[in-house]
């Protein structure tokens, strides 16, 4: 697996990655961009809050493209095909298979440095000097930060003191329409009838229990869209929701030794099979059937007396069936033959009678009517006596003699059935079954039958299962005795197989059974498909039954508030309609509403406070005129919601403060300045470790480990692959700790390493940013890092 380009959706803007088929080195990243890359990569492969498209090459060579969102992924190659997801094949789970591709300093090893008791003079002071740029550093930029800040602020009031004074006049123009509009509220107040009085205190009247009605339509409203943010596009059907919604949160704990228990089970049990199977192969002829080999290992003496006594047993219940009139047994199964050839037979019998008493009239009558003709034909036309006489032949022979015939031969076939039962006649067979109801010496002998029958298929089925039916063992008898003489041949093998078969039959497979009876029990409460306990991605199946889970409790819960907001929003609108409001939506109904229960209050008021009519009259002359005055014709969109005025006085008070902060701050220090000498102490400081440390991160034997834990990181994920192939791998500041006259030995191992393994290198540090611009000139990597103006840019 070799990525090519991830898409990352941020913020009004998309960033896009182009990956390097072996190393690429996205430098300039803070700690906190760095850990955001990083999950950014591993969640285009696993899921996450982000919207990503990530494209890669798989083992074969062949493009596939990852889409992410709303936390879940789906990977298609360019031919349309599905691809099976990451988590489940690269790693269980999300965790796992950050784990798997991201290494950090951390990872490789821990910091080493020597104490301070024991350094060198010119490492000590040059750590104090580190230690008291940091301090001065740190103060330097939060004064700094703050000074900005304040500054900041100051411009934001001088902007609003700007604005506040110079809409003064424009304030007084908006006070003056909001006065206006009161007045002319009074003076309709005072020209309102009896039907607008009422239509107003109606609406005041259902005022309160409306507008409770629509608070909790807008509540329920909001709870349905929180819910639908979190339930994903996935919709469940009403049936898979009841089926997941008591899914655990999580998998047992004890789930993983479970299944690797189960999976110790079949591994036995199959490499026990396989044993048996390879010796029997190479030792004993091929069966032509599985049983052959199983009862041809049995004692043959006892094989074949028990199947004797359960053919003798079989025949008695058949024959006692038959004497009884078919008695149905159901032990034994449906009736014997000659019962069925009796019934048939009689069946035949009473269609053939039914057929001679249908047709007997017809016919006679047609033979008559044929013979009349021809008697008649001698006297009158003699052409007509051989056309009645035949008519009179065909009748008699198709309606009489045809059907009596067909009754004569399905008479001799009931008696000849009959007879093989000793039955005189099909009354006298079925009486057989009253007379055993009522005999006690033959229901005694039908139960001793039967007893006998049952104990020999119990002793059947003892010896060679319930798999085996009788009929089949005793068609391959010959074969079944060729095989057991076959195995008393092999001598010691025999031996072997017979210890084989017992160690498989008592100890592997009752483990294996076990073993899935416990997997089964403790994922009984997952919803899980019958055949689900037969994946090997059990574990993956579990974690994902959980998510689903999750999803039809959030599901269930959104249901819930759907049909609330629904139930809501009807009985609502059921009440905004007898006011008026019955059309549009109901966001804009219950807006209206509003507007009108807050003019109706304002016009209520108004009569309740009512001045004599001159007196409104008066001053609404007196604002009408006050108002055209102060108009101009930019403020045509002035309404009397303007009026309220910013409280001038304490902008300029508030701004005062901030002044006199910005006055009584220190001398800025030169920020940059410092930050260069405090780097520059910090490299001496590395420098000057490497030199004199014993057992620092600069030492052969600490790279050694190093190397050592990097080159077992990437074995791991070197066959984590779908086809056992590289996952690719993201490296956080892995050198970190490494002085930097030794990182570029390092880098240059890594990227010998990567020839196979992809890589990418997130960094902050320019020592590797420095060796990386080198490397990419020849387009030995890629190099992603940020120009001046704050833009990336890419270097290959």
């Amino acid at each position: 697996m070799r990525f090519q380009e991830l898409i990352l959706q941020v913020p009004e803007d998309e960033l896009r990655l182009r990956f390097h088929p072996q190393l690429t080195v996205l430098a300039g990243l803070g700690p906190d961009e760095r850990q955001a890359l990083a999950d950014s990569i591993v969640g285009a492969l696993a899921g996450g809050p982000q919207d990503t498209a990530l494209r890669y090459l798989d083992a074969s060579g062949e493009p596939v493209s990852v889409l992410g969102r709303d936390g879940r992924i789906s990977a298609r190659r360019d031919d349309g095909t599905p691809v099976a997801e990451p988590i489940g094949t690269l790693a269980a789970s999300r965790r796992e298979l950050r784990a798997l591709m991201l290494i950090t300093v951390d990872e490789l090893g821990p910091e080493i440095r020597r104490t301070r008791e024991d350094e060198p003079p010119e490492l000590a002071e040059a750590r104090d000097t580190l230690e008291a740029l940091t301090a001065e550093l740190e103060t330097a930029r939060a004064e700094q930060a703050a000074t900005a800040g304040r500054r900041s602020e100051l411009a934001e009031l001088d902007e609003a003191l700007r604005r506040a004074r110079e809409g003064a006049a424009r304030r007084q123009y908006a006070l003056v329409l909001a006065q206006l509009e009161r007045v002319r509220a009074e003076a309709a107040a005072l020209q309102s009838d009896e039907a607008s009085i009422e239509a107003d205190q109606r609406l005041l009247d259902a005022g309160d229990e409306v507008r409770e009605l629509a608070r909790r339509w807008a509540a329920a409203t909001a709870q349905v869209v929180e819910l639908s943010e979190g339930a994903s596009e996935e919709r469940l059907t009403d049936e898979e929701r009841e089926a997941l919604v008591g899914v655990p949160e999580a998998p047992p704990e004890d789930l993983a030794a479970l299944v690797q228990d189960l999976s110790d089970a079949a591994h036995r049990r199959d490499q026990l099979d396989r044993r048996l199977q390879d010796l029997a192969v190479s030792q004993l002829p091929a069966p032509s059937a599985p049983f052959v080999a199983d009862l041809g290992v049995l004692d043959q003496g006892s094989l074949w007396t028990a199947a004797d006594r359960l053919i003798a047993a079989t025949d008695a219940m058949r024959e006692v069936q038959v004497s009884l009139g078919g008695l149905e047994l159901d032990d034994l199964g449906p009736p014997s033959s000659v019962v069925a050839e009796i019934e048939a037979a009689h069946a035949e019998r009473e269609e053939a009678e039914r057929a001679v008493e249908a047709i007997r009239l017809p016919a006679w009558g047609g033979t008559v009517l044929g013979a009349l003709a021809g008697v008649a034909g001698l006297a009158t036309a003699p052409i007509l006596v051989p056309v009645g006489l035949g008519a009179a032949a065909v009748a008699a022979g198709a309606g009489i003699v045809r059907p009596n015939l067909r009754l004569g031969r399905a008479t001799r076939e009931e008696r000849r059935a009959l007879d093989q039962a000793g039955a005189t006649s099909y009354l006298g067979f079925h009486i057989r079954r009253v007379e055993a109801s009522v005999d006690p010496h033959l229901r005694e002998t039908v139960e001793a039958t039967f007893d006998e029958h049952r104990q020999a298929l119990a002793a059947w089925a003892a010896l060679v299962g319930d798999d085996v039916p009788l009929e089949a063992a005793t068609a391959l008898e010959a074969e079944i005795r060729s095989y057991h003489q076959a195995v008393q041949d092999l001598g010691e093998t025999a031996d072997e197989m017979e210890h084989l078969r017992r160690e498989l039959d008592q100890e592997a497979v009752p483990a294996w059974r076990a073993a899935r009876a416990a997997v089964a029990e403790a994922c009984v409460p997952y919803a899980l498909a019958d055949d689900a306990l037969e994946d090997p991605r059990l574990l993956a199946v579990v974690e994902q039954q959980c998510r689903r889970g999750g999803l039809a409790r959030t599901q269930a819960r959104l249901h819930k508030a759907e049909v609330v907001a629904q139930a809501t929003a009807d009985r609502l609108a059921s009440e905004l309609a007898p006011l008026g409001f019955d059309t549009g939506n109901l966001d804009a109904r219950v807006g209206a509403l509003e507007w009108a229960i807050t003019r109706a209050e304002e016009r209520q008021d108004a009569r309740h406070r009512a001045r004599p009519r001159p007196e409104i009259e008066a001053e609404l002359t007196h604002l009408t005129e006050a108002a055209a005055a102060l108009r101009r014709p930019e403020w045509d969109m002035v309404t009397a919601a303007e009026a309220a005025a910013p409280d001038i006085a304490e902008l300029e008070a508030r701004r005062e403060l901030v002044v006199a902060e910005l006055g009584g701050t220190s001398t800025e220090v030169d920020v940059d300045r410092l930050a260069d000498r405090h780097a520059a102490v910090e490299r001496r400081v590395a420098s000057l470790e490497a030199r004199f440390g014993a057992r620092t991160n600069g030492d052969p034997g600490a790279l050694a480990d190093l190397q050592q834990a990097l080159l077992g990181r990437l074995t791991a994920a070197g066959q984590a692959g779908p086809a056992g192939d590289p996952v690719p791998v993201v490296l956080d500041e892995a050198f970190q700790r490494v002085p930097p006259d030794r990182s570029w030995d390092l880098l240059d191992l890594l990227l010998r390493l990567a020839e196979r393994h992809q890589m990418i290198y997130l960094t902050d540090d320019a020592f590797v940013a420095a060796w990386a611009r080198q490397r990419a000139l020849d387009g030995s990597i890629t190099l992603l890092e940020p120009e001046a103006d704050g833009a990336e840019h890419e270097t290959v």
